[in-house]
């Protein structure tokens, strides 16, 4: 693998391409996607509106749960990033009206107008423990103003 410099990265054609020291600006936006959560307890389907914005190398992701919570801050550049730390959502439904699911790392990536979001933790359901994942799907943009008037409450 070609070594990079001052210039940038070499590509395969001799070129040099500069490496992104920041988020990529087409995270910016309010989106709606078709999202999949899974856990050794559920699976459940829903459509997620969520918020989702740049500032130089991080972006900030909101409102993406099952009942409209969550904030992840990812820190990176280009149009992949990548994420390690801990936000709990809260998971209000059946027996056990005091679950809720820690999120501990996840992957988001904007091409072509598609935003794709997954994220990965454990879910916390009458006293058990299981693995647990979310992924948000084809994402469209909705609006390009992340949490539009008519989504913010």
């Amino acid at each position: 693998m070609a070594q990079c410099d001052e210039n940038g990265c070499p590509d395969d054609g001799g070129s040099y391409t500069t490496p992104s020291a920041d988020v990529s600006p087409a995270f910016n936006g309010t989106w709606v996607g078709s999202a999949d959560y899974h856990s050794g307890r559920m699976d459940y389907a829903y459509t997620a509106v969520f918020s989702s914005s740049v500032s130089g190398g991080q972006l900030v992701v909101r409102k993406f749960g099952i009942d409209g919570d969550g904030y992840v801050v990812a820190s990176g550049s280009g149009s992949s990033v990548s994420w390690s730390g801990s936000t709990v959502l809260t998971i209000s439904n059946g027996a056990c009206p005091t679950g809720s699911v820690e999120y501990t790392s996840g992957t988001f990536s904007v091409s072509s107008g598609i935003y794709t979001m997954t994220l990965y933790g454990t879910e916390h359901w009458c006293g058990m423990d299981s693995p647990a994942s979310m992924t948000i799907h084809r994402a469209t943009i909705y609006s390009t103003t992340p949490l539009g008037i008519a989504l913010d409450y």
